[in-house]
């Protein structure tokens, strides 16, 4: 393998719409490098997204803008056949969710059902996470707040399958917050690949 299994994906996208008296533009778009080995997963990736409106009242012009980014970081290294512990961690910046900066680090364990040397070809990982989120805001919350620190755990079961004509993935995840009890949220994440030609895939 000339990439020493590292995968590499950049995706992205942009549309627009517009008439006489309104017209919008959106995008979005991200990067990711991932590895995994016997002994080691790495995971990282960048995103960005936004979208610009305008609209045209009597002799007015309203222009309506929101946008966000973020970057996150996983790392485990392998003890024993099955399990694993490292971090997870994250970064995340938008305006339409009032957030300047959403920064959170996690430590990990994983256990994966199959032996961690079938990794490259097939995997089942149940993967417990507890750690911390700090968040500055924009303006003021409800609770007249502009920054706040939140401990919550997670637990995501993610499966993966490769096979010669690509791959199918899907995650399933959901957290808590350990000062809220009735606030929590549950994740379903399919994804499957075809490989169109060597380095080239459609999802």
């Amino acid at each position: 393998d000339k990439w020493n299994l590292w995968r590499f994906n950049i995706n992205g996208n942009i549309n627009g719409n517009g008439q006489e008296y309104s017209n919008a533009l959106f995008y979005n778009s991200n990067f990711s490098a991932n590895r995994t080995s016997e002994k080691n997963r790495f995971e990282s990736g960048f995103f960005q997204f936004g979208n610009t409106q305008k609209y045209k009242i009597n002799d007015s012009t309203i222009v309506s803008n929101a946008n966000g980014f973020g970057a996150y970081c996983f790392d485990a290294i392998s003890i024993g056949k099955k399990f694993a512990i490292g971090y997870f961690s994250t970064y995340f910046s938008s305006t339409v969710q009032n957030l300047v900066n959403s920064t959170s680090f996690y430590p990990t364990i994983e256990y994966n059902f199959f032996p961690y040397e079938e990794a490259t070809r097939r995997q089942l990982r149940l993967n417990y996470r507890i750690g911390a989120r700090y968040v500055d805001f924009y303006s003021l919350t409800y609770l007249n707040k502009l920054n706040d620190w939140y401990y919550l755990h997670s637990l995501v079961l993610s499966y993966k399958q490769v096979e010669k004509w690509g791959s199918f993935k899907c995650d399933i995840g959901t957290f808590q917050y350990f000062s809220k009890d009735n606030f929590y949220r549950i994740n379903i994440s399919p994804n499957v690949s075809w490989n169109i030609a060597r380095g080239l895939n459609w999802n």
